[in-house]
C-alpha cells in the first residue's frame, strides 16, 4: 500500500532528533525561535541524526529518479536543509501536536525547482518512523506569482493613468520655473551689461534662477518617483514625506480646478509601515477623485481636506474629505468593486486598486457621506518610533 500510494510518501527516522528536543525541553527551553536564532548549529546536528528509511514510487517519480538507490544516493542534495520546515516540525513536537505541515522547495534530478506542501504525523514520545506526505504545488505557486505580478503591473498602470490625466497641470508646474529661469537670466545679463555692472542685482537674479531650477528638479523627481516601476519594498514611512510628495503631485490640479486643498496632521501621529509610492498612490487617487467631483459641482466653496490622525489599536487614519455632492447612497456598497465607476469615461479600477493596496498593508478603507460632501478613510499600521515630521 505504501509503495503504490498515488501521492509521494517518505519514511524517516527522527529518533535522534526527538532525543535532542526532549533534552532541550527538560532543560527549560520554551522560546524555540529564540533558541534556534542563537543556536544555528542545532539543525546541523539534527541533519546528522536524520535517517531516510524509504520512499514510495510516487516520490521517486516526483524527483525524476531512475531508482530508489539513485534517489537515496542523492537525497540530501535533493532535499537540502530547510530551517523553516525543520523548525516547524520541532516546534510541533515540543507543543505536543499530532501533526505538522508546511511548504518548502525541493530539487529534481534534472535540475528543476519544485514547491511542495508537506504533512507529517509527529509524536515526541513515539519511536515509530515518521511518515511524510507531499503534494506538488508548483503550478499553484506559479499562478500566485503570476497574479501578484499582474497586480503590480495594474497598480503601476493606474499610477501612470493618474499622471496622464494630470499631464497639462504637470507641464504647467514645470514650465513655471523654466519661464522664471529665462526671465531672471535676461535680467542678470542686463545688470551685468550696464556701464557699471550691478553685481548685487545680478547676484539676486542668479539666486532666483537657482531656486527655480531646484523647484523644477523637485517636480520632475517626485513625478518620476511616483511612476517608477520597482518591486515594492516595505519600510517605516514618515507621514511628512508621504504628504509632501503627494501634495506636490496634486496641487496644480487643485489650483486649476479652483479647489482649496488643505493638509492637516494631528500632533504625535506616528509613522506607518508600508511602501511609500503605493501609499502616495492611494492618497493621490482619492484627492484626484475629490477634485474631479468638485469640478462638476456648482457650489461656491470647493474644498478638499486631507486629515491624518491616530486611530484605534495602533493604526493611523488618513481621511480625504470634500465639499462636493457626495456619493449616491445606492453606490456606496459598490464603490470599491472592480470596474464600477460613476464616471462615463472611467474604467472603475482606481478605488479597487486603492482597496487592494490598503488591505495588502494590513489596513482597511471605507467611504461615507458627511453633512456637506463625501469622505474616504483608510487606516494603516502605525510604527511608533517615527512620529510625524514635516
Amino acid at each position: 500500500m505504501f509503495d503504490d500510494a498515488p501521492v509521494p510518501m517518505m519514511l524517516e527516522d527522527w529518533t535522534g532528533i526527538k532525543a535532542m528536543v526532549r533534552e532541550l525541553r527538560a532543560a527549560g527551553v520554551e522560546d524555540w525561535e529564540a533558541y534556534f536564532a542563537t543556536h544555528p548549529e542545532f539543525f546541523v546536528r539534527a541533519q546528522q541524526h536524520l535517517v531516510y528509511l524509504d520512499a514510495n514510487k510516487a516520490t521517486i517519480a516526483l524527483f525524476g529518479a531512475e531508482s530508489k538507490e539513485k534517489f537515496f544516493h542523492a537525497v540530501r542534495e535533493l532535499l537540502p536543509k530547510d530551517p523553516g520546515s525543520d523548525s516547524e516540525i520541532v516546534r510541533a513536537m515540543a507543543r505536543g501536536d499530532r501533526v505538522a505541515r508546511g511548504e518548502r522547495h525541493i530539487r529534481t534530478f534534472d535540475g528543476r525547482r519544485l514547491a511542495i506542501m508537506w504533512q507529517v504525523d509527529v509524536s515526541l514520545d513515539s519511536s515509530d518512523p515518521m511518515l511524510f506526505i507531499a503534494i506538488d504545488i508548483t503550478e499553484r505557486m506559479n499562478t500566485e506569482e503570476a497574479l501578484l505580478k499582474a497586480q503590480a503591473e495594474l497598480t503601476h498602470a493606474a499610477r501612470a493613468a493618474v499622471l496622464g490625466e494630470m499631464a497639462a497641470s504637470i507641464a504647467h508646474e514645470v514650465n513655471q520655473p523654466l519661464a522664471a529661469i529665462s526671465i531672471n537670466a535676461d535680467s542678470a545679463l542686463r545688470w551685468l551689461e550696464r556701464d557699471v555692472p550691478d553685481l548685487a542685482r545680478a547676484r539676486a537674479s542668479l539666486q532666483k534662477i537657482v531656486r527655480s531650477a531646484r523647484h523644477a528638479g523637485d517636480v520632475v523627481r517626485k513625478i518620476k518617483g511616483f511612476v517608477r516601476k520597482e518591486p515594492p519594498e516595505y519600510g517605516t514611512l514618515n507621514i511628512g514625506d508621504v504628504l509632501i510628495d503627494a501634495e506636490l503631485i496634486v496641487q496644480r490640479e487643485a489650483r486649476d480646478s479652483h479647489v482649496v486643498l488643505k493638509f492637516e496632521v494631528d500632533s504625535g501621529v506616528p509613522g506607518v509601515r508600508g511602501v511609500k509610492v503605493q501609499v502616495q498612490q492611494v492618497l493621490v487617487n482619492l484627492v484626484m477623485n475629490a477634485i474631479h467631483a468638485l469640478a462638476e459641482h456648482a457650489g461656491p466653496a470647493r474644498r478638499v481636506n486631507v486629515l491624518v490622525r491616530a486611530g484605534s489599536a495602533g493604526k493611523v487614519e488618513f481621511e480625504v474629505r470634500d465639499s462636493g455632492p457626495g456619493i449616491p447612497h445606492a453606490d456606496l456598497d459598490r464603490i470599491f468593486e472592480p470596474f464600477f465607476s460613476t464616471k462615463s469615461e472611467g474604467l472603475g479600477l482606481g478605488l479597487s486598486i486603492c482597496r487592494s493596496i490598503v488591505e495588502a498593508h494590513g489596513g482597511s478603507i471605507r467611504a461615507f457621506n458627511h453633512a456637506s460632501g463625501a469622505a474616504f478613510v483608510f487606516e494603516l499600521v502605525g510604527v511608533s518610533e517615527r512620529p510625524f515630521d514635516r
